[in-house]
């Protein structure tokens, strides 16, 4: 499947990429770059339930995101607005729609890694028959 990049994606990568919450030193040419953030945005929309086409490889947070957005529409507007304005003003405001308390301590995290890593993607109906087979013939999981 071909993800155009628009204009929009385009317009929210740059200001996705002014976001201060990630070092600076730590961003690489991929950072929430336009053909990224169009390939995630697919994702989502896969996980409404109106979409009748073929989903994506997404993940559970796709799910989450697009449940929230659902549950809370107004809501989700007003931070994607806060958000946008904050951005654009040079600030990263409090997203949370009520005010949180204030952390007795704060500290940095661990540095951020990025990693790439390789998996197959396994054929369900093969795995099954494969174990079961292994369990016919004596075979469990203490012989693997």
């Amino acid at each position: 499947m071909g993800l155009g990049v628009s204009d929009g994606s385009i317009e929210l990568s740059a200001l996705l990429q002014t976001m201060p919450i990630h070092p600076e030193e730590l961003r690489n040419e991929l950072f929430r770059n336009p053909n990224g953030l169009a390939r995630k945005t697919v994702d989502i929309t896969c996980r409404h339930p109106d979409y009748t086409g073929k989903p994506t490889n997404g993940n559970a947070l796709d799910v989450e995101v697009m449940n929230d957005f659902l549950a809370r529409p107004a809501e989700m507007a007003k931070a994607a607005r806060r958000l946008r304005q904050g951005l654009v003003a040079g600030e990263f405001q409090d997203l949370s729609p009520e005010a949180e308390e204030d952390d007795d301590f704060s500290a940095p995290e661990g540095r951020l890694l990025l990693r790439r890593h390789r998996s197959r993607e396994r054929n369900t109906v093969l795995r099954k028959k494969k174990i079961d087979s292994a369990l016919r013939q004596g075979r469990g999981a203490q012989d693997r």
